[in-house]
């Protein structure tokens, strides 16, 4: 199967190949619970866009990258989800892409062939459940298809993406919530510009005062900022008043706390390697400020649930008396995303010409 025959019609068999050689993935697993920066990350790769490359000259599966994506996308300022938008994500690789009404059967196989055929990956959600497909290739007339099956929140599936030994798939049932296609051509923008426009978004969400009429923690993509601490305190508060026996009564206390570490860290790694390219103050000291945060955060998911990691000594507290210690932890939070926020608009004020 080859990337360079052209013909008008789909071949039987045909698999988009690496622009170039690609270094296998050797850095941390945990990183990539967030499927959306994972995808981009790859497509970097797959059409010779990213920028890291290794002592072999091959390019590298960077954790830096997928970091860089986390910021891009929106996940390291959210609580839980992304903003929607990818422009940054793709036009950082000269990418475009489109979106497609919900298909299946024939039709999707179809579609995936005729795009698969011009160089363009198919990227498919699926909806109700945690599962997404990249699609690079396929056999058989597309009878088997040949890509990666991706799960929010699954480190080990997420971080193992390899272009050279896709998965096969046979088929692709359910009902699919997002159809995009991934073209390699499109208008390219400078990293620089980039960073700046996503550090703009991510400003607007550590600083969003004002919640929807019903708080949706399961919502959190539309950037509920400072607002979203005042729900998750009030209902810890609300839980010690009733002495609740339940320690995980409410979906702010699992899996948000740790999700707030896992975004934190990759905000703190984006700003700390922009800080060294810009040697700005302001960027250094947004990274202090989000390390300490992200250590936070930590401390919170160790408070929060048992595990071999937890301290013991916390876990025998009263629940209200761990309760109290996590509200204390969100105060210090919010405090520290408001001072990383000020931080980040003296950067923006201070280099907007």
């Amino acid at each position: 199967m080859k990337n360079s025959k052209k013909v008008s019609e789909p071949t039987s068999e045909f698999i988009i190949r690496p622009v170039r050689k690609i270094e296998a993935f050797s850095g941390e697993a945990w990183p990539f619970s967030n499927v959306k920066p994972a995808v981009y990350a790859g497509l970097g790769l797959l059409y010779g866009k990213t920028e890291k490359v290794g002592d072999t000259g091959a390019l590298v599966y960077s954790d830096m990258e997928y970091s860089v994506q986390n910021v891009l996308t929106g996940f390291a300022f959210g609580l839980f989800y992304c903003m929607p938008a990818n422009t940054l994500s793709t036009a950082i690789y000269g990418l475009s892409c489109e979106r497609l009404q919900a298909i299946h059967g024939d039709e999707l196989i179809s579609v995936i062939k005729e795009n698969v055929f011009k160089g363009n990956t198919v990227y498919i959600i699926e909806s109700g459940t945690p599962f997404s497909y990249l699609i690079w290739g396929y056999r058989n007339n597309g009878e088997i298809l040949l890509g990666h099956k991706f799960e929010e929140g699954n480190d080990e599936i997420n971080s193992a993406l390899n272009f050279e030994n896709p998965s096969e798939f046979s088929s692709l049932e359910g009902n699919f919530e997002e159809i995009i296609l991934f073209i390699p051509e499109g208008e390219q923008c400078s990293r620089d510009y980039a960073y700046r426009e996503a550090l703009k978004n991510g400003l607007r969400m550590l600083t969003e005062t004002m919640p929807t009429k019903e708080m949706d923690f399961a919502k959190v993509h539309n950037g509920y900022g400072q607002a979203i601490y005042d729900t998750w305190i009030f209902q810890l508060h609300q839980a010690n008043e009733e002495e609740k026996e339940e320690f995980y009564f409410a979906s702010p206390v699992f899996p948000h706390f740790i999700a707030l570490f896992e975004n934190r860290t990759h905000l703190y790694k984006f700003l700390k390697m922009y800080h060294e390219i810009k040697a700005d103050k302001n960027l250094a000291r947004a990274a202090e400020l989000c390390e300490k945060l992200k250590n936070i955060a930590q401390n919170g998911a160790q408070i929060g649930f048992k595990n071999d990691w937890s301290d013991p000594k916390v876990l025998a507290l009263s629940n209200n008396e761990r309760r109290s210690m996590l509200i204390d932890i969100l105060k210090e939070s919010r405090s520290l995303e408001l001072e990383i926020a000020a931080y980040i608009k003296d950067y923006l004020d201070s280099t907007e010409n």
